[in-house]
């Protein structure tokens, strides 16, 4: 433990996010960012934070967990960002689907990448803790667990979304997420390309948004962060081998990285 804590200190000058798992066992908390600024900013008390949040209706558990990390947060003029969507529109999708629930219903929250069979199967381990002998092979079970799925799908993607823009609003600040450990645990994610600056190296290289990545210099990517350790350790001028999927098609593309490390070529913009 002491040995993981040193090498987070040595590698948090480089960090752009930190992703910090807990484990809880109750519904998500509310997204409700103007509660938490009107906390941060001292306007109103922690009783008025818990109600204004709706923290008995969405979360019924002992606020004791938190509140020393938002009270910690208070103290040192740390911002607090909300990740989650709100309660209701999570709920809607967990009834309704993903696909019958539009774009101007989801908080302009974009559609999340198609999942992995890893993330599939522990959300299917999860759904089945809470069912009362329900067999997938049902029809009704089944459709019941992909909208389940869905629902955890839309949750993953307002996170990372979230927190892209934060980065993006301050780059040089480092953001740490405290999330639910079955949002970020295990290596089946999706890696995406988001977007392409005009007239960076990832541009003329051919490379286009929605582009899955899928190996960087012939080793096999999981997770956004290992593509962009693995571009932000290339050598300086040396050009990246990408691997990328697009639209089931697979391509090799080559990017000729400048020298210089301030490059706009040398940071690929990804969602996962």
């Amino acid at each position: 433990m002491l040995a993981a804590r040193r090498q987070l200190v040595a590698d948090a000058p480089q960090l752009r996010v930190l992703l910090l798992g807990e484990l809880h066992t109750s519904r998500d908390a509310a997204a409700r960012q103007g509660a938490l600024d009107r906390y941060s900013a001292g306007r109103t008390d922690e009783a008025g934070l818990l109600r204004e949040v709706g923290w008995s209706e969405v979360w019924n558990h002992d606020p004791e967990l938190y509140l020393p990390l938002l009270r910690w947060a208070r103290r040192q003029a740390v911002p607090l960002l909300a990740l989650n969507v709100e309660p209701a529109v999570a709920q809607r999708v967990r009834q309704q689907g993903l696909a019958r629930v539009p774009p101007s219903a989801r908080e302009g929250i974009g559609l999340p990448a198609p999942v992995g069979p890893a993330y599939r199967q522990r959300l299917t381990a999860a759904w089945q803790g809470h069912q009362s002998g329900a067999a997938i092979s049902d029809p009704a079970a089944a459709a019941d667990l992909e909208r389940f799925i869905d629902s955890q799908r839309l949750r993953d993607r307002a996170m990372a979304e979230r927190l892209t823009a934060a980065g993006r609003r301050e780059p040089g600040r480092l953001l740490v997420a405290l999330v639910g450990r079955g949002h970020m645990e295990g290596d089946d994610g999706v890696v995406l390309v988001r977007q392409v600056a005009p007239g960076s190296a990832a541009a003329a290289a051919g490379i286009r948004p929605g582009d899955r990545v899928v190996q960087v210099n012939g080793e096999p990517m999981e997770r956004a962060g290992q593509v962009i350790r693995r571009v932000a350790a290339q050598a300086a001028g040396e050009p990246l081998r990408l691997t990328l999927e697009r639209e089931g098609r697979s391509l090799e593309l080559t990017v000729p990285l400048a020298p210089a490390s301030g490059d706009n070529g040398r940071h690929l913009p990804l969602a996962s």
